[in-house]
This record gives C-alpha cells, sequence and structure tokens, in this order.
C-alpha cells in the first residue's frame, strides 16, 4: 500500500487520507505540474518577470524531475484512491 507524508512528517495509508484531504492533494499535485510545465517553457524574460512578480519557478533538469515523479510515482495512486471511492 502507497502511504502519504503529512506536513508534520507523519506518514499515513492513503486510503486512510479523508476525502477532503486526498482532493486537495491532488489538486496540489496538478498545481504543480502547472508550475513545472511553465518552467520548461519559460524564456529568459520570463524568468525575469517571475521574480519581478514573484512568480514561482525552477530550473529545467528541476522541473523534469518533478514532472517524472508526479507522474509516475504519485499522482497515480492518489487517482486510484479517488475513483475507488
Amino acid at each position: 500500500m502507497k502511504t502519504h507524508k503529512t506536513v508534520d512528517g507523519n506518514e499515513m495509508y492513503i486510503a486512510d487520507m479523508t476525502t477532503e484531504h486526498l482532493n486537495n492533494q491532488i489538486n496540489s499535485l496538478f498545481r504543480n505540474l502547472e508550475i513545472a510545465k511553465a518552467s520548461l517553457n519559460e524564456n529568459e524574460s520570463s524568468t525575469v518577470n517571475s521574480i519581478l512578480y514573484k512568480n514561482r519557478t525552477m530550473s529545467k533538469d528541476k522541473a523534469k524531475y518533478l514532472i517524472e515523479q508526479i507522474i509516475d510515482n504519485k499522482l497515480p495512486a492518489y487517482l486510484m484512491e479517488a475513483q475507488l471511492r
């Protein structure tokens, strides 16, 4: 069974998460995917704008790694649990 690590550092089974917590986690993963995807497509001027306007940005290598981790390791287990409910 897959586990979820909370902000407090505690681990729990994904199946034991409340529905609200599960939905929040799935939404968070999709937001992080969007941020990582945008980081892959940004150019030099958008990097400057992200600093000026305090938007979240990351290196292209970190973005690729994050996308892989979310799609391959994290998202499937959360979506499967949501589908079962």
